[in-house]
This record gives C-alpha cells, sequence and structure tokens, in this order.
C-alpha cells in the first residue's frame, strides 16, 4: 500500500484552500452586513447588529485559523518509520480491519485517495493523542462513541 504523503499532502492543502476561499467570502459578507446602515435597532430588544459583528468576527477568526494551518501543512517535515509523530501516516488494526490515519495539525476531515479512507486527525484529538510517541506493534485502547476498542498499530508512513 505504497503511498505518497506528499501528494496527500497537497490533496488536503488544496481541500483546506478552497474551504478558505469559501470562508473569506462568507467573512467579507458578514463584516459587510455588520457594518450595513439599514442595520439600526429598531428597539431595545433588536440585537441584528450585535449578532451580525459576532459572526464577522467569528469568520474572522477562523480565516485566520485556517491561514496557520494552512502554512503548518507547508513546513510538515516528511516523517516515516520509527515513533508516531507529527506527519505521521499511521496504518492500525481495528478489531480485524485496516484503518488509515494521518496525524497533522490539522484534523476533521476524511478523504479518499489511492482507493483508501484516510482520516486525518490532529495530536489533540482522542486518537491523535493516544496514537503520539507509539510504534509499530504497540497495542492502545481507545473510547470511541461506541466503547472502548483495541487498536493495534500495523505500519507507520
Amino acid at each position: 500500500m505504497p503511498i505518497d504523503k506528499s501528494e496527500l499532502i497537497a490533496e488536503i492543502t488544496e481541500i483546506l484552500l478552497n474551504e478558505l476561499q469559501k470562508l473569506q467570502s462568507i467573512a467579507a459578507s458578514a463584516a459587510s452586513a455588520a457594518t450595513e446602515k439599514g442595520l439600526v435597532a429598531e428597539g431595545k430588544y433588536d440585537t441584528r447588529a450585535i449578532e451580525s459583528s459576532y459572526l464577522a468576527g467569528g469568520q474572522a477568526k477562523r480565516v485566520e485559523e485556517l491561514k496557520v494551518e494552512i502554512a503548518a501543512l507547508s513546513r510538515l517535515a516528511n516523517s516515516g518509520g520509527g515513533k508516531v509523530s507529527l506527519g505521521s501516516l499511521v496504518a492500525v488494526e481495528i478489531e480485524g480491519e485496516e484503518s488509515l490515519f494521518f496525524l497533522l495539525p490539522v484534523s476533521g476531515m476524511s478523504l479518499m485517495h489511492a482507493n483508501q479512507k484516510i482520516t486525518v486527525v490532529s495530536p489533540q484529538s482522542p486518537i491523535g493523542s493516544s496514537l503520539a510517541h507509539l510504534e509499530c506493534g504497540d497495542s492502545f485502547e481507545f473510547e470511541s462513541p461506541s466503547g472502548t476498542r483495541s487498536l493495534e498499530i500495523i505500519t507507520i508512513f
């Protein structure tokens, strides 16, 4: 199962860049709406302007976070073998089935690459923190919504 991690990182970066472009457009619309002159309170309980400014602030914050994540991906060193670390693509066996986890500074996505499902996890996620610093052959237990699951590391790319 040879997987080119640089190709995979490029694919993930492209997904994030597309998300960034959409989010920048949404953030610009939210900022415009928050400063719109027609958004003057019509009564003491009319909070549309305040809500719009909170939305604009939240969108702008997410845009900046996404820029940081994309920059971190571009600086990622090519790791492999040894212990699981940031940048490791890890094949694990979960109850007889093989799954692939990519430990990156971004998370919250799954994608198909070379006909294989790859789940991107961050070191801060429960599965990512459980994987960190383990080696091939190591086993560990993980709490999932469906209960405790036993995992074994098969390969580290």
